[in-house]
């Protein structure tokens, strides 16, 4: 799971704190393990044993998240061990860029993972956007939940082709 907070320079400092405090708390509460890029202000990822633990952890983390501090948030599921692969963390910070303020996002791999084993309340919608990876294109579904904002935009990414 990827996570990016855009205008953070805008944001209240106070604002800053109360989300880091709420993504510690619900990174934990998935058994998570947290880490940062220190060249990115705003961005964090968090590595799970288990696809569904990471919906969780995103959905909570977006029904306690501030106006001012919405974060945009890719899953994807790939090879699990001490380091990340290059193409899984690729494939998570272009789904987290897919996504927009207050947006959980997930890679076709990721749904079929959590298929049947999501928090209670939520559901997915195929967005019918594509996403290149390294193996061509793939579909792209969003969390929802009824306690959060369904309707996003496509404007950050439209598909230039579609799959034959």
């Amino acid at each position: 799971m990827l996570s990016r907070v855009d205008g953070l320079e805008h944001a209240m400092t106070s604002d800053v704190v109360q989300l880091n405090r709420k993504a510690t708390d619900a990174i934990a509460a998935y058994y998570g393990a947290y880490f940062t890029d220190p060249g990115e202000i705003g961005t964090f990822g968090v590595v799970f044993e288990d696809a569904s633990d990471a919906v969780a952890a995103a959905l909570e983390l977006q029904r306690t998240a501030l106006a001012s501090v919405k974060p945009r948030i890719g899953i994807h599921t790939g090879e699990l061990g001490p380091f990340c692969t290059h193409a899984t963390m690729s494939h998570a910070i272009a789904l987290r860029d897919f996504a927009d303020r207050g947006q959980t996002v997930l890679s076709h791999t990721t749904k079929e993972s959590v298929h049947g084993r999501l928090p209670h309340g939520a559901w997915l919608l195929n967005l019918t956007a594509y996403v290149v990876d390294r193996e061509g294109l793939e579909e792209v579904v969003q969390v929802c939940h009824t306690d959060l904002c369904s309707d996003f935009s496509l404007k950050r990414w439209v598909p230039t082709s579609t799959p034959a």
